[in-house]
């Protein structure tokens, strides 16, 4: 019986880290959409809704307060292929200006 529940229990272990890796953009080469996360540019908008963009030197000083780190970040999907033509273009316009 305790050699079923171990067994029973290592699998849920391994299923759970397979799981967590698969949506984790802990990989190099991939990029984390940042356009619907609030915790990482809400500061960029001027509502809770996050439809209206800051513009000028409030969106400089909201731009300038986030970290390098996630500054690098966001300009790299700004730059990514798969964002040309879609509503993160504004978002990228105002970021590369910066």
């Amino acid at each position: 019986m305790k050699l079923i529940t171990a067994a029973a229990l290592s699998l849920a272990m391994m299923t759970g880290a397979a799981l967590a890796q698969a949506t984790s953009s802990n990989n190099p080469g991939e990029t984390k959409d940042f356009w619907s996360d609030k915790a990482m540019v809400g500061a960029l908008y001027t509502d809770d809704s996050m439809t209206t963009l800051r513009t000028g030197d409030d969106f400089k000083a909201a731009w300038t307060a986030m970290t390098p780190d996630s500054q690098a970040a966001m300009k790299k999907q700004c730059e990514a292929e798969d964002n040309r033509g879609t509503n993160a273009e504004a978002i990228c316009s105002q970021i590369m200006t910066n």
